[in-house]
């Protein structure tokens, strides 16, 4: 279940969640509908742009599992984001993860855990900062959260540059663990897989508006189009 921006949870299905202490991360990406290009890829916007991404990347700011009583209080807000990675994050928490646009592979992270009950994934794109792994050489992208280059064109044929380069952060608040299973009897691995999703990355975006705007409107779409599967395994 997708969680919109804003939004708190309570979790009121009376099902128990499972005890899980350890968890798989794969940050992942659909391409389908998208074009391979010698540099990058290409795509055919619902507002009729064809948008030729010759390079991007996107920071991972933080993916995490959520406990069950902290579910309720917390707001899905940019401010997370930009509040530094706590001294007493949760566990789950994995920070800083920087990944290509153009070279789209999944990333994978496997964390051991105390035995916890969670109930959420709470998953944040947000700023580079001195704790980011897999940065490139270039282009420098501290302060960033996503950027890209390429150019654009119109449906009139104009031919326009993509430039975006935005230190703004947006996130979501899955609710998915506590349907999964009410086997209380053993621990569990979670394996949590996040999909974001290409092709609809510049949907319904008007290139002619102001620079910010677009920004903001392509990291909307990554977060509102993204999926997320988890599947609890035995130990």
């Amino acid at each position: 279940m997708l969680l919109g921006i804003g939004c708190t949870v309570s979790i009121d299905s009376g099902i128990p969640a499972p005890a899980i202490d350890g968890v798989e991360y794969q940050l992942s990406w659909a391409s389908d509908g998208t074009t391979p290009e010698t540099e990058g890829w290409s795509v055919e916007t619902d507002l009729g742009y064809r948008v030729h991404v010759k390079e991007g990347w996107i920071n991972n700011y933080s993916v995490q599992l959520v406990p069950c009583p902290e579910v309720a209080r917390i707001s899905v807000g940019v401010g997370v984001a930009h509040a530094g990675h706590p001294e007493d994050a949760d566990p789950s928490a994995v920070y800083g993860q920087v990944q290509s646009l153009t070279d789209p592979t999944d990333l994978w992270t496997t964390l051991d855990l105390d035995t916890t009950s969670y109930c959420s994934v709470h998953y944040v794109v947000g700023h580079v900062d001195e704790d980011s792994t897999g940065l490139p050489e270039e282009p420098d992208l501290f302060g960033v959260s996503l950027w890209m280059q390429g150019e654009i064109v119109t449906p009139e044929g104009e031919i326009l540059p993509l430039e975006i380069a935005t230190h703004r952060a947006h996130a979501d608040l899955l609710e998915e663990l506590a349907l999964l299973t009410t086997d209380l009897r053993d621990t569990h691995i979670a394996k949590v897989v996040v999909t974001r999703n290409l092709a609809t990355l510049f949907d319904g975006i008007d290139f002619t508006a102001a620079p910010d705007d677009v920004d903001w409107a392509v990291l909307s779409n990554l977060i509102a189009d993204l999926q997320v599967e988890v599947t609890v395994r035995s130990r």
